[in-house]
């Protein structure tokens, strides 16, 4: 709802969403980021991003965080987690930088 009436009534999109969360199987802390070059709706490819840039956030705890790991982040996009909240604030609310930290 927050980030509803920031868009839609204050006319000011967050430019950064993380939803956190504690994963049953793997070990250390890693990310979900949307990449619009790895997503599976073809619209999504038309969006303009930087790759540097949405990944600065995983080398940023990689370079601070000990538990860290980078090769369990994932930046697709994929069919079955499209009612993620990652997901829906990136697409349907403009936020540019949504993620889902995972430990």
């Amino acid at each position: 709802g927050l980030i509803e009436f920031c868009t839609r009534v204050l006319k000011k999109t967050p430019y950064f969403y993380c939803d956190f969360h504690g994963h049953s199987l793997k070990k250390n802390i890693f990310l979900y980021g949307c990449s619009s070059q790895e997503s599976w709706l073809s619209s999504d490819k038309c969006r303009v991003e930087n790759q540097v840039e949405f990944r600065m956030l995983s080398r940023l705890l990689e370079q601070c965080a000990l538990s860290f790991d980078p090769k369990s982040s994932h930046y697709k996009i994929e069919r079955s987690k499209e009612s993620t909240a990652r997901i829906t604030i990136w697409r349907e609310y403009g936020v540019v930088r949504s993620y889902t930290m995972e430990s």
